[in-house]
């Protein structure tokens, strides 16, 4: 398939999990890649392309692809990671605000600031430094783009015991909807979709425990991980 064909998307948190797997859609879809992350990993999981890099999957597809080691959090790093993206594969198309970090597993009396600081360097600034970057790139050039963030159900429903992670996404949602209302009449279209548990590197620990079986299904009316 070749909707986005010539086309150059930008993904952040992309070695593992949801971001390695959006990545990889998008190169069959015909988009070459920005891989944005902290560190370039080898995927061992059977959803994570397994003994590939991102950037390998992506080559494998046919596409061309690029690493970027990126912290979200540094406003600065991000608008140069944007430039290394034009100035390498010649355009920007599509920011995927995909990086998240977790705190959770308890009361919210019972968190540090710095477990909220945590969540909120990633989720929200994060977030926020993608979008400012993709949409300052897409006015300077007249050009219409797509901003997609991977917000969480958890930025829409009050869940108990995920407390500096859902008010963090919830921000983020915020984001999306106000960004989206702004910029749409210069074509530029700011998304976010909403999972819920996916079955990835970062929920490995807590997939097989007998207590988080029981529950699913309580949350969850397919009463199953998403893979």
């Amino acid at each position: 398939m070749s909707r986005l064909e010539g086309k150059v998307a930008f993904v952040t948190g992309a070695n593992t999990g949801q971001g390695k797997a959006i990545a990889i859609a998008l190169a069959r879809q015909g988009a070459d890649i920005v891989v944005a992350d902290l560190q370039e990993t080898v995927g061992t999981e059977d959803y994570d392309a397994p003994g590939l890099t991102t950037v390998e999957a992506v080559e494998k597809e046919g596409r061309r692809a690029i690493f970027i080691k990126l912290d979200v959090s540094d406003e600065a790093a991000f608008d140069a990671a944007v430039e290394t993206t034009v100035s390498t594969l010649g355009r920007l198309d599509i920011m995927v605000n995909n990086a998240g970090v977790v705190r959770a597993g308890a009361r919210l009396h019972t968190f540090s600031a710095e477990d909220m600081d945590f969540c909120y360097q990633v989720n929200t600034r994060g977030a926020w430094n993608g979008t400012m970057a993709a949409i300052r790139h897409f006015l300077a050039n007249d050009k219409p783009g797509q901003v997609l963030h991977t917000v969480s159900t958890a930025g829409i429903n009050p869940y108990a015991n995920e407390g500096p992670y859902a008010m963090t996404k919830a921000a983020t949602a915020m984001l999306v909807r106000n960004a989206a209302a702004e910029y749409a009449e210069k074509g530029i279209r700011v998304n976010g979709i909403c999972p819920t548990f996916v079955r990835t590197s970062m929920t490995a620990p807590i997939a097989d425990l007998p207590q988080f079986k029981e529950f699913l299904p309580t949350f969850v009316p397919m009463g199953r991980m998403a893979e």
